[in-house]
Formats: C-alpha cells, sequence, structure tokens
C-alpha cells in the first residue's frame, strides 16, 4: 500500500469512529406527558382555544440539507464572491458576524431600550463595513445577502407533512392560525417559504421577532402576539420545539403551550449538525464533495457522457458561476458571449440563472457576439501601416504571403482589381503572387490608385465591423463582460484602436470591458502593451497558467474545443447588411448529420449537468473554492496524464479545429520519439492534445518529464491587467 493510500485509510478510520460517537449520543424517545404532543393533529382536540400559534423551524419546517450552522456557511461562501476583496477575509467576517458581531448589536438595542433582536441586514451591514465604504452600497450588499440567505433556505427547508392538514383542519373548526418565530430573517423571507409551500393560504399572521426587536426566548415577542390577537391569552395556544422557547416564556406570559416532540426529526437535526462539527480530513471532505456535485473521481473516465457529466460540465458551470457572480458584483449591462465557442457558455448562464435565480440577481441583458480574428484584423488597420496588411495576411492565412489571400482577407472584390490602371496590374503581376514584403511595400506607397482602393475597401469592411459592434450594444454598455473559452489577447489587440477613434470623436466607450475566460491557452504578454486602459484581462477563471500543472493543461488547449464549440456555426466569414440590420455571416459547418446529432446532444446533456450543478451549490454545503481546486485538479489528470481509454472517447468527438493548418487532425495525433525534441517543441506551439498523443504512443509515461520540462522552457508566466 501506498503512503498516500495508507494515510487515506488512517484519516477515514479514525473520521469513522467519531462519526459512531455522534451517532451513539443521539436523544432517545421522550416519555408522554401532559406538556408534549407527538403529532400536530393532537391540537385539533384541544378545547377553549381562538388562536393557534405555531413555531416555524423544526415544527412547521425542517432542514433537509443543511442545518442552522451549514445555512451560515453557505452564504458567507457565496457573499463572499459579491465584494470586491479578498474572499477569505470576507468570507471570516461574514461568518463571524452572526455570532460576537450579532452578540453586539443585541447588547447595544439592550442598552437603548429598543429590544434584544437585530436586523440580519444590519448585521451584515456591520460586517462589511471593513471592506465597503460607501453606506448605500454596504446597505444595498446586506440587503441582498439577506436575499441569498432567503434562497438557501428556501431551497433547504421542507413542510412537516402533517403541516398543511392540520392548519386546514384548524381553519375549518374556527380558529385563527399565526405563526410565531424567533428569526433573523425578515417576516418576508417565511412568507415566501409558507407560500412556495402552499400553507399562506391557512395561516392568519406572522410574527417574526427581527420584524420587533423581540424574542420569544426573553418572553417579549408573547406581548406582540397578545396585542395582535385581540383575545384572552388563556385562549391562545402555542406549540413548538424548544422547550424554553415554546413552553416555558408562553406560559410566563399567561398563554397555553405545549411541546411538540418529533423523535425522528429531533434525531435528524442533531445528527447533521454533530456530522458538520466534526472536522474533515482533507480525503474525507473530497469524497464527498465529489459525491454530493457528481465529480469525477481518479478513476478512469472511458465513456465521452463520463468526461462530459463528471469533469468538463462541472468546470464549465463554476465558470460560468464565476462570470455571473462577477456581473452581480459590477452591475454589468450586458454579458457579451463570443462565437463560435462562446455560445454554449450563455446557453449554460441562461439555465444556471433559471436553476438559481435567487444565486444570481442579474441586471445584465446575455447577448451573443460575433467574433474572429480575421474580422477583429480590420479594427487594428491604419492607412500608414503597409507592413500591416502583409503581415496579418500571414497570420490569419498561417502560411506564406499570397497576394489572393491578402485580397479576399481585406475585402478587394475582382471587380474593383480590374478597375485599376494596366499599369498597376501589370506591376502586380511582375512582384507575383508570392511577392516579399519590401515589393507590397514599394506596391502600397507607389501606387495611389492601389492604395486608395485598398483603403477603400478595408473602411468599408471596418465598417460593417463596428456598425455591427455599435449595433449589439458594446461601445454603450456598462461594465460588460465578454465570455469565451481561451485567451491569446488577439481581439481585446485588434479592437483597442477602435476604442481609441471613438474617444477621439467625443463618442462614448465603456469605462471597463472585462475578458473571462475559461482557459489561458497562450501566452503573448506583447498584445498587452496594445490594449486600450477600459480592457482588462486576465488568466483563465479554471485553468490559469500561473499554476504550472494548469498551465501545461492549458498549452494543451486543443481537447477544449470540441466540448464548446459550437456546431451549429461555421467559420465567421464576415459581416453583411440586410433589412436595416447588420449581421454575421458564417459558413456552413463541416460536420455530418450523425456528427452534429452528437455534439448537441452531448451540448444538451451539457447545459442540463450544469443547471443541477447550480441547484447543488445552492442547496448543498461546500465552498466554490473546494469543488473550483477538485476540479482543476481533476481536469490536470484528464489532460496532462490520460488514460489511453480517455484518449479515445475524446477523439470519438468530432470537432472542427479554427486554425487551417492544423483542422483536420486529431485531438491526440499519434506521435513517434524519432527528433523528440523537435515535435514536442511543434505539438506545444500548435496547441495539439500533447499527453494524449504520448498515451496513444505508449509514451504517456514521458507526461512527468514533460511537465518538468514546461516548466523550465516557459519562464514567461505573469498577470497582465488583473
Amino acid at each position: 500500500m501506498s503512503d498516500t493510500r495508507l494515510i487515506r485509510w488512517v484519516e477515514k478510520t479514525m473520521f469513522d469512529r467519531r462519526v459512531e460517537t455522534v451517532l451513539s449520543s443521539l436523544p432517545g424517545p421522550l416519555g408522554r406527558d401532559d406538556n408534549n404532543v407527538f403529532s400536530l393533529h393532537e391540537l385539533e382536540g384541544f378545547a377553549d382555544v381562538d388562536v393557534v400559534s405555531f413555531d416555524f423551524f423544526d415544527t412547521l419546517f425542517f432542514r433537509e440539507h443543511l442545518c442552522m450552522d451549514q445555512v451560515f456557511a453557505k452564504t458567507a461562501q457565496l457573499g463572499a464572491a459579491l465584494v470586491d476583496a479578498p474572499r477569505e477575509e470576507v468570507f471570516r467576517a461574514l461568518s463571524a458576524c452572526r455570532g460576537y458581531g450579532s452578540f453586539q448589536l443585541k447588547r447595544q438595542m439592550q442598552a437603548a431600550g429598543k429590544g434584544d433582536e437585530p436586523r440580519l441586514c444590519d448585521i451584515f451591514a456591520r460586517a462589511l463595513a471593513p471592506f465597503v465604504a460607501d453606506p448605500a452600497e454596504r446597505a444595498r450588499l446586506a440587503h441582498r445577502l439577506v436575499e441569498l440567505e432567503t434562497g438557501i433556505e428556501l431551497s433547504n427547508l421542507v413542510p412537516n407533512a402533517e403541516a398543511a392538514p392540520v392548519l386546514r383542519n384548524l381553519k375549518l373548526l374556527g380558529r385563527r392560525v399565526i405563526v410565531v418565530s424567533d428569526m433573523y430573517l425578515p417576516a418576508a423571507s417565511l412568507a415566501k417559504v409558507l407560500a412556495a409551500h402552499g400553507l399562506d393560504g391557512h395561516v392568519d399572521d406572522l410574527i417574526v421577532s427581527s420584524e420587533f426587536g423581540r424574542t420569544k426566548n426573553s418572553g417579549d415577542l408573547f406581548e406582540v402576539v397578545a396585542d395582535r390577537c385581540g383575545v384572552p391569552r388563556e385562549r391562545v395556544l402555542h406549540v413548538g420545539d424548544n422547550w424554553n422557547n415554546d413552553c416555558v416564556r408562553p406560559r410566563e406570559r399567561g398563554f397555553r403551550s405545549v411541546h411538540y416532540y418529533n423523535h425522528d426529526q429531533e434525531n435528524e437535526v442533531r445528527r447533521v449538525s454533530g456530522l458538520h462539527a466534526l472536522p474533515r480530513p482533507g480525503s474525507v471532505r473530497a469524497r464527498e464533495l465529489r459525491r454530493d456535485h457528481g465529480l469525477a473521481d481518479p478513476r478512469s473516465l472511458s465513456s465521452l457522457d463520463r468526461v462530459v457529466s463528471q469533469v468538463i460540465a462541472p468546470a464549465a458551470a463554476l465558470f460560468v458561476h464565476d462570470v455571473l457572480t462577477r456581473a452581480v458584483r459590477r452591475r454589468s449591462s450586458h454579458l457579451f458571449f463570443l462565437t463560435r465557442d462562446g455560445t454554449i457558455f450563455r446557453e449554460i448562464a441562461e439555465a444556471m440563472v433559471a436553476a438559481a435565480p435567487s444565486l444570481y440577481p442579474l441586471e445584465a441583458e446575455f447577448r451573443t457576439l460575433a467574433t474572429s480574428r480575421a474580422t477583429g484584423a480590420l479594427l487594428g488597420f491604419t492607412p500608414t501601416d503597409s507592413d500591416y496588411l502583409y503581415i496579418t495576411t500571414e497570420y490569419l492565412s498561417e502560411v506564406k504571403f499570397s497576394f489572393a489571400r491578402f485580397r479576399r482577407i481585406f475585402g478587394v472584390s475582382d471587380s474593383d482589381f480590374h478597375a485599376l490602371s494596366e499599369a498597376t496590374r501589370s506591376h502586380v503581376d511582375w512582384l507575383g503572387d508570392d511577392m516579399g514584403i519590401d515589393g507590397f511595400r514599394d506596391l502600397y506607397w507607389g501606387w495611389d490608385d492601389f492604395r486608395r482602393l485598398v483603403q477603400s475597401s478595408v473602411h468599408r469592411k471596418t465598417a460593417l465591423v463596428t456598425g455591427y459592434l455599435e449595433q449589439e450594444g458594446l461601445f454603450r454598455a456598462h461594465n460588460p463582460l465578454l465570455v469565451d473559452i481561451g485567451y491569446s489577447g488577439t481581439w481585446g489587440k485588434q479592437i483597442s484602436p477602435a476604442l481609441e477613434k471613438r474617444e477621439r470623436m467625443g463618442l462614448p466607450v465603456p469605462d471597463e470591458i472585462g475578458f473571462e475566460f475559461f482557459a489561458t491557452n497562450r501566452f503573448f504578454t506583447g498584445n498587452v502593451g496594445r490594449m486600450h486602459p477600459s480592457i482588462t484581462m486576465g488568466p483563465g477563471r479554471i485553468l490559469d497558467h500561473r499554476r504550472t500543472d494548469l498551465a501545461l493543461a492549458c498549452l494543451n488547449y486543443a481537447w477544449l474545443e470540441p466540448f464548446f464549440l459550437d456546431p451549429t456555426l461555421g467559420k465567421l466569414d464576415g459581416f453583411e447588411a440586410q433589412g436595416g440590420r447588420i449581421r454575421p455571416r458564417f459558413r456552413d459547418p463541416a460536420f455530418t448529420v450523425a456528427e452534429r446529432a452528437r455534439i448537441e446532444g452531448l451540448r444538451h446533456a451539457l447545459v442540463g449537468r450544469c443547471a443541477q450543478f447550480a441547484g447543488d451549490l445552492l442547496a448543498r454545503e461546500g465552498t466554490v473554492e473546494e469543488l473550483r481546486r477538485l476540479v482543476q485538479d481533476r481536469m490536470v489528470r484528464l489532460v496532462g496524464y490520460p488514460r489511453r481509454g480517455e484518449v479515445g472517447a475524446i477523439n470519438s468527438l468530432a470537432h472542427e479545429r479554427g486554425m487551417e493548418t492544423v483542422k483536420a487532425q486529431e485531438i491526440a495525433p499519434h506521435f513517434w520519439p524519432n527528433n523528440f525534441r523537435a515535435k514536442i517543441n511543434y505539438l506545444m506551439m500548435n496547441d495539439h492534445w500533447i499527453q494524449g498523443s504520448l498515451s496513444r504512443s505508449h509514451m504517456g509515461v514521458l507526461n512527468h518529464a514533460l511537465a518538468w520540462y514546461f516548466a523550465r522552457t516557459r519562464t514567461d508566466f505573469e498577470d497582465w491587467k488583473p
């Protein structure tokens, strides 16, 4: 047994013994006397009662997934992402405020004679003070946290099976029904829970301690009950699970009361609370998170469906969660999903918002934005830069310069070219289709009719691109986020001249255009200095090149595209005006009917799995950061050290690469050891799935050496504009 397996076995054995101790300490059955009821139906037999008052938690409603401490932790975990400050610090502050912070506010209220129950939004606002200076923004975030916790409770609470028939029968007997709760949430939150389960029509009044600054624990809240009921106190019957708050205190104030004891529920509450208090070893915690969120374990994933559901989908869901959370925090007016591989993230975002609306209270509008290296290249041209035309032609065509390809890329039509003077056309023929950069430079500056034609053609195509971006609302958006699979910096560099031109003309430009990427797939750090100040780009949210193991996965970028590329769209050819609007023009995708059906089926499963994951994030315990580490580590294992079955599963998915020179190649091509170093460098530069290649060629043992080689040879890991 390896050291790692031995450590995990010892951890699990010790943890299991602690679990047995918790389970053995659960309370036994409660003896029957005149002070308790075991069924809510017993309340229907009480005589001389006009009003029946119910406790809320553990009487009418039970927490199904999370105990109270877990709810508090969950709110802190999700709320920390809404504040523009270090998450761990905000999480600690929001967690601690439920203890000492709440206690201090309670003491201040008692000293001022204003009761003893602070509002939850006041507790949160006090905790946020070190991170948010603006009182209005702090109040907004505090109310948002209250809404978030309401959503968590709404997903977490289930009604007592007896509640609906008992409340209905009491109403038929002519009794008034009220709910009285010591609760940090406002009454509106509890009202949402009642309404969600169809109980609001049976409840006449809802009295919550946070609304009045008084508690059942002190007995003062029952004075509010007496005033609101308008009947003699001895004709009010209160029932609840807490002996002190629900029996002793109401009797001291002249009410009748009984103790509701649900043996199974009491055991469940104590079991969950006791297990939550146990410190979890790392291996146990990871196993529980993988189980609760459907993540892949370290074993081989031999089928494509398992790769999608257990690795790709959780990673995509975490990425979209980050994007949506940042959009909420920045109050972005628009989220732009870039074609072709960004469109899947729009579908995922829409599904996740629908599955967990309380988690993502977005103000943003979702838009799909057609972009490509070729159309973006038009935005970077200036009339005084002839070399840009030559170099960009080689960059986009990925081969040596060709005058024919230049004409196609920059929109010089046959009719326009033949309208040039005979001398100009003869000079082009003399230079030849593969003319060098000096010859092209001479053609551009020495022949005026050619220069005017090129400038006119580029201006015409550029006007369509900028008109399209204007039409889609990019330039007038407030803090927009642009979402895509990976980053090279190219499009950000290309759009920068358009932003600068708009500024010179006095036209609006967003204060900040944030790019959000799943992965950092290339490291063109030189692009950063050529970006407009409003553009911010950071490393990938899931695959961040600054971690060496993740950087290796980032470089092996080809394996991502088949999962995210839109099968309904081919390559973007440009834009055209139709019916007063500018529309993108795509080629037909190069998939057979069967291949497209297979990809669309996987995409449908991927979106549905992400929606389920959003529900799990809201309903189950577990920080996003813990989940991120598990997902990242499993992706590194899949991409960096794949089994042969996993290589075969991924290669079974049809794909269409964007780059001409590699689009027909397999994701994990066969690789042979001759001229090893040259082939490794070639594979790295061309985004091949290097480890998959090694695995297929029976050289998977070299994967670790490759990781070391990559770390030694790629030292320019640097962040750009966080």
